[in-house]
């Protein structure tokens, strides 16, 4: 007792992060009364600023305040248990510190939204909640009554009291208010009306004496008879069916089941539920490891004491996800959680087709396109390591946040893949370098997986870093798929006449339609036509926001930016010249589907891109169809290159292979290599070799040379040496800065200053300024001066002195406005 009187009386101070961009944690008094409560992990209320109160993580607890200034009292601590672990913590602040953030801009990425709310947050109250107002108090009574004659009323416009905040959490502990940015995405528990049948008719004799009781009036009978049926009652599996499935079996109103109530043979009850789809199918063993994977699951095991990370590297359809499979269920034994990191959100709904049948429940998934109640629920679901849905997470990027208490396994499948870059907004994390880091500070054991790795992943796994192991053969020994490369030159010489597509090509497609087989044409530009163009002047229309040129839709018949968005009515005349002689060279994925419908007007055509898949289900709808045959051509992009596993697809058409090759990047050759042979990799998958057509100018490139061959160890010889030479990753790290504003010559004169304070420490090591090839984006412009720094560079020490000179920088008044930002490992 008096150990607990004497840590009441004791002063406390907590630091918290809170969800802004401010460089520093921020120093709280903790209230005597709320000293029992105070945890690392929880969620607190605090005012930062005069009035404005936003919700905080505590991230340490201390007995000193900071000599700085008078720490403010935090106003309240939301949380019983905490929401996220001590390494968590520790995550957000190495990922602040190495991506140079701000910890509140973390903290914004991995809390889900409706785990946040300030003073601007909307307050909403159930209207039809049947309430005995002499259970609130008096001044729980009055801010119930605010909140609910208001439409949305937000925190701040009900009181200054420091009260309010605790009133307000107890209100939403009630189930009585709840928060939102819209009503639409508000968080509530979700709740459905469930149908089960009394105790007195709860057995085979009660539901004959129900139906006995029935017999005269058929309507009510009928419900009887479909609820025994829905509820499985008689085999004894479930009692509780959904009353929205009785109704639609019936074809009637809920008004049909309001006799069966009166009459006591029906209850009705509402309980809450998930909004996570889960998985209940019986659930089969795993397929006996055998050949390469076996050896490969044994390799990793032995080698894990020494190295934690495993490089799996294996030709497309070698079985790798058969392995991780199989390493998951050994995690899942352990009692362990596992992370399957994905770099599409698309993917994640393609791979638990083929997990669920083993992993059922465990299975969970998160992504950004969840709705945000939804997003709470996978975390509630994750911080309690629930067996339904909390024990196995395949997600997007942002899955690396969520709160796993006994992370045992994280899989990067597609390791390589750039949509594992976050670009905007802040932090411009990648989630397989952050992954590895949460691996180390979790004590977990990590797989990256590709048939093309990233050229520092392979490097350090070559130089011992990693642990290293092969599949070099296809599961079940079939042939990787001959790549055929067509000259369109010659083509073109031979006066071949159907625009983009190869003879060859036209041909195979025909001769595996005639087979009964699928096919997949790849061609990384979505639209209609790139752009129109005056045959006369050459004028082409731009955005007037951005330094690019319009692509057309046809579709929506409009010419969008894909830099900003903007939309425009097609011009009917050249707005140079006048003259009415416009074409669209060119072709996108949009005008492909329409040539080739036109070539094959009886076979059902569809197109995988960024404007078919924008809902939330329509990747997986179109992937469905095509998995179930309903679709004999698919037309995409690079979503076409990510891991997918067709069984009836022969035949792969990459229509232009060019427009990768001459991609002004470094990194153009091993993209450009990694798509096309990942995109060949979708061919001839279950049963026989397929075929591949790589449409080409330049038939001699050596880059296409060693995709024919399927060569990723001669492609990474000659490409190693050309980085080492031109310092490049893996030699070197890299690190853009990126200054935006809306005056051209003063963002260049600032980068100037900026560079020229950064070369009198960092010498030839930082390269610019200079305006990139899309200097202008939104009516901003935007200049870049890139750093190449040695692996061996003290990596806290230098982004430090960066961070120094960008805040000196924009604290001179002329500079004050300018937006400055620094992309680590830009890719």
């Amino acid at each position: 007792m008096y150990l607990r009187f004497s840590m009441e009386r004791v002063t406390l101070f907590v630091d918290v992060i809170v969800p802004l961009a401010v460089p520093e944690r921020y120093t709280y008094r903790v209230p005597y009364e709320l000293n029992e409560e105070v945890q690392v992990g929880k969620r607190a209320i605090v005012q930062f600023g005069r009035t404005r109160l936003y919700t905080a993580i505590i991230c340490e607890i201390k007995t000193e305040a900071n000599p700085k200034y008078e720490a403010k009292y935090l106003d309240l601590i939301i949380d019983e248990e905490p929401v996220i672990s001590e390494k968590a913590i520790e995550f957000w602040t190495w990922m602040a510190s190495y991506y140079m953030c701000n910890q509140g801009d973390v903290m914004n990425a991995a809390l889900p939204a409706n785990m946040k709310f300030s003073s601007q947050t909307v307050l909403l109250a159930d209207k039809e909640v049947d309430l005995h107002f002499e259970d609130l108090s008096r001044e729980e009574n009055r801010i119930f009554q605010l909140i609910r004659e208001s439409e949305g009323i937000m925190l701040q416009d009900l009181s200054t009291s420091k009260q309010v905040p605790a009133i307000i959490k107890r209100l939403i502990d009630r189930g009585i208010v709840f928060t939102a940015e819209e009503i639409k995405d508000s968080y509530k528990a979700k709740r459905e009306v469930f149908v089960k049948i009394s105790e007195e008719f709860n057995s085979e004799e009660g539901i004959q004496k129900a139906m006995d009781m029935l017999h005269k009036q058929e309507k009510q009978l009928d419900v009887l008879l479909a609820y025994v049926e829905l509820s499985a009652i008689l085999s004894g599996r479930t009692k509780h069916v959904k009353r929205k499935q009785i109704v639609k079996r019936l074809d009637r109103s809920v008004a049909a089941l309001q006799p069966l109530y009166k009459k006591g043979i029906l209850i009705e009850e509402e309980i809450e539920v998930d909004r996570i789809e889960t998985f209940s199918n019986e659930i089969l063993p795993l397929p006996i490891l055998i050949g390469e994977q076996k050896d490969a699951i044994t390799k990793i095991r032995e080698t894990w004491n020494e190295h934690p990370n495993t490089l799996l590297e294996g030709v497309t359809s070698s079985g790798k996800t058969l392995v991780y499979a199989h390493l998951i269920q050994e995690a899942i034994d352990r009692g362990e959680q596992v992370l399957y990191l994905l770099p599409e959100i698309g993917l994640t709904q393609h791979l638990i087709g083929r997990l669920k049948k083993y992993f059922g429940s465990s299975i969970g998934v998160y992504h950004s396109k969840f709705k945000k109640d939804e997003r709470v629920e996978i975390w509630k679901k994750v911080l309690t390591n629930d067996k339904n849905g909390g024990q196995i997470i395949i997600g997007a990027r942002s899955s690396i946040f969520l709160p796993f208490k006994n992370l045992g396994l994280i899989i990067v499948d597609e390791e390589h893949d750039s949509s594992l870059k976050q670009h905007q907004p802040s932090p411009r994390y990648h989630a397989r370098d952050s992954a590895i880091m949460l691996g180390k500070i979790m004590d977990s054991k990590l797989i990256l997986g590709s048939a093309t790795p990233s050229l520092e992943s392979r490097w350090l796994a070559m130089e011992g870093k990693y642990n290293w192991v092969r599949l070099k053969k296809r599961f079940g020994e079939i042939k990787l798929p001959e790549v055929v490369i067509i000259d369109l030159k010659k083509e073109k010489a031979e006066k071949w006449d159907a625009t983009i597509f190869s003879r060859l090509l036209i041909d195979l497609t025909r001769y595996d339609f005639d087979k009964g087989h699928q096919v997949i044409y790849f061609q990384n530009r979505r639209g209609y036509a790139p752009l129109w163009l005056c045959k006369v002047c050459g004028w082409i229309p731009r955005c007037d926001d951005c330094d690019v040129n319009l692509t057309y839709h046809m579709h929506n018949h409009i010419l969008s930016c894909h830099y900003c968005s903007k939309n425009y009515s097609p011009p009917i005349k050249c707005q140079a010249c006048g003259s009415h002689k416009l074409s669209m060279p060119g072709h996108g994925t949009e005008r492909i589907e329409e040539d080739i419908a036109a070539l094959f007007p009886n076979k059902k055509m569809a197109r995988l891109d960024l404007d078919t898949t924008r809902s939330k289900n329509a990747y997986e709808n179109i992937l469905n169809q095509f998995e179930n045959r309903d679709i004999d051509l698919l037309v995409g992009t690079q979503m076409l290159s990510k891991g997918l596993d067709f069984d009836n697809v022969q035949l792969v058409g990459i229509l232009n292979a060019d427009q990768m090759l001459n991609f002004p990047d470094y990194r153009a050759f091993e993209r450009a290599f990694q798509m096309m042979v990942q995109v060949a990799g979708r061919a001839g998958r279950l049963s026989k070799q397929g075929k591949v057509i790589i449409q080409t100018r330049y038939p001699e490139h050596w880059v296409l040379e060693e995709v024919k061959n399927h060569n990723y160890d001669a492609f990474y010889a000659k490409e190693i040496i050309e980085r080492r030479q031109y310092k490049y990753p893996p030699f070197y790290r890299l690190i853009r800065i990126i200054l935006v504003d809306k005056n051209k010559a003063l963002v260049n004169k600032a980068a100037i200053q900026l560079a020229d304070r950064l070369k009198l420490s960092l010498n030839d090591r930082v390269l610019g300024p200079e305006f990139p090839f899309v200097s202008r984006i939104r009516n901003k412009f935007h200049i870049h001066i890139l750093l190449k720094l040695e692996r061996d560079m003290p990596t806290i020490k230098v982004r430090s002195f960066i961070r120094s000179e960008i805040d000196h920088l924009i604290s001179i008044k002329e500079f004050k406005g300018m937006r400055v930002y620094a992309d680590v490992d830009p890719i």
